[in-house]
């Protein structure tokens, strides 16, 4: 999509305003988009409710996606809307699916740091799963490890990404 906002609104993490844009930019005479309330606001607004029971697609989060898979089919070569697309599936805890549609991003436009930091935050969440499972992890990490320091190397200035690859250095012992 051809939109300087919505490139603004991804880079600087604030995914319910991206989305209200993107709708924007999909509606056309006789489009059928999923309802958007004024929505989420900020990463943390729709990850998953975290308590024991709770739902891991919250409304938002499924409406997010809807939103996204429309778009991914007006735009399938759009390197934002495939790594923003990524983010939300990591937060939905669809590990597989981010990593798709995030190396899918990453072959388009491999300098968004941010596709980098999500496909390891993917990775992450793979190894922690595999190691829940008593399966060998220790790949899933590594992959982590790589993509968290590639985010690095292009945006240095990204304290969250800092920590998260100093956690996977602890649990890996490095």
């Amino acid at each position: 999509p051809d939109s300087a906002e919505l490139a603004r609104l991804l880079a600087r993490g604030r995914y319910g305003p991206a989305l209200r844009e993107l709708a924007r930019l999909l509606k056309r005479p006789g489009s059928s988009l999923p309802e958007l309330d004024p929505g989420p606001s900020r990463r943390q607004d729709i990850e998953p409710d975290p308590r024991p029971g709770a739902s891991r697609a919250a409304a938002p989060l499924r409406r997010a996606l809807a939103l996204l898979r429309k778009a991914a089919a007006v735009w399938p070569e759009s390197p934002d809307i495939l790594a923003f697309r990524g983010a939300v599936l990591v937060l939905a805890r669809r590990c597989k699916q981010a990593e798709r549609d995030l190396d899918k991003a990453l072959r388009l436009d491999p300098s968004d740091a941010g596709a980098w930091r999500d496909r390891g935050r993917a990775h992450l969440d793979l190894g922690r799963a595999h190691q829940a499972a008593g399966e060998p992890a220790d790949a899933d990490y590594g992959r982590a490890i790589a993509d968290l320091s590639e985010s690095l190397r292009r945006d240095p200035s990204d304290a969250g990404t800092w920590r998260t690859r100093g956690g996977t250095r602890v649990t890996l012992g490095l």
